[in-house]
């Protein structure tokens, strides 16, 4: 009897883990959301905007969301062409 009951239990344990572990995580990609319609705003700038006779090294561009730039040299462009 005491044999029998054990083996049930096990067996219950066996079926509830099976049945947690099947339903735990589903695999997908996430929505993402609505499409960005609107593009980045520019909300500083170093050196400022219409500056002239920069002598500097680095400029420095702050938008007012993150953005990711991938290939820079196809997706920056600098008026007038150097």
């Amino acid at each position: 009897m005491n044999f029998r009951y054990n083996f049930f239990l096990i067996i219950l344990a066996g079926f509830l883990v099976s049945l947690i572990g099947n339903s735990c995580a589903q695999i997908g990609s996430p929505s993402g959301g609505p499409r960005d319609s609107l593009p980045p705003v520019l909300a500083k700038a170093t050196p400022g905007e219409r500056t002239t006779n920069f002598k500097g090294n680095k400029i420095s561009l702050t938008f007012d969301e993150y953005i990711e730039l991938k290939e820079v040299s196809n997706n920056l462009f600098i008026s007038p062409v150097q």
